[in-house]
């Protein structure tokens, strides 16, 4: 119960490490705060013990889970995985990850200069590409995942450089949701 108030009252910020045994019969409060939180608006209903009246929460906020088993499709299909590997071998991990380049925290840096400089710009670009839906291949909560980068490729597009940046995302996007369809 303390969960949906400080959520609610301070967009808290929910790090959930070992949960393992995060479902509806170990945890059916949590399993429907996480349920529910992940996009705004986001309400869970709760009973007051005191008066027994319905209270809505609003449980929107950032979270992030760490387990081992992987989480049920409903809140999965939620969530924006990362998968990590456990590997005394270095060769073995983070293999399909270019992260420990040098050329990373360069890139970062250009991508946050990039989203203070134009955020507004950026944000109408979301919200185009939310409304037009570019591309009928890719649609639910698919979309929802690709949105944010369909919508910066937009902006620079729209800016007058990078033509065909949004067609060779959304081809990129179309095959890793196919990917994550045969692996699941």
């Amino acid at each position: 119960a303390g969960l949906f108030r400080i959520i609610e009252r301070s967009g808290a910020t929910l790090l959930l490490d070992e949960a393992e045994r995060l479902n509806n019969k170990e945890s059916p409060e949590l399993a429907e705060l996480l349920r529910a939180g992940y996009k705004r608006p986001s309400v869970a209903i709760r009973v007051q013990e005191s008066s027994f009246e319905p209270h809505f929460f609003n449980v929107f906020s950032p979270k992030a889970i760490a387990n081992i088993k992987g989480l049920d499709d409903v809140l999965g299909s939620r969530c924006i995985p990362i998968s990590m590997v456990r590997s005394l071998n270095k060769d073995k991990v983070n293999r399909d990850i270019t992260l420990g380049s040098t050329k990373w925290p360069a890139l970062r840096s250009k991508l946050y200069r990039l989203a203070l400089d134009h955020s507004s710009a950026i944000h109408q670009a979301y919200v185009k590409t939310r409304r037009e839906e570019r591309n009928k291949e890719i649609h639910g909560r698919s979309f929802e995942l690709w949105a944010p980068l369909f919508a910066v490729a937009t902006f620079l597009e729209d800016c007058g450089g990078h033509k065909g940046l949004l067609a060779r995302l959304h081809t990129l996007a179309k095959r890793k949701v196919e990917e994550h369809k045969v692996s699941s």
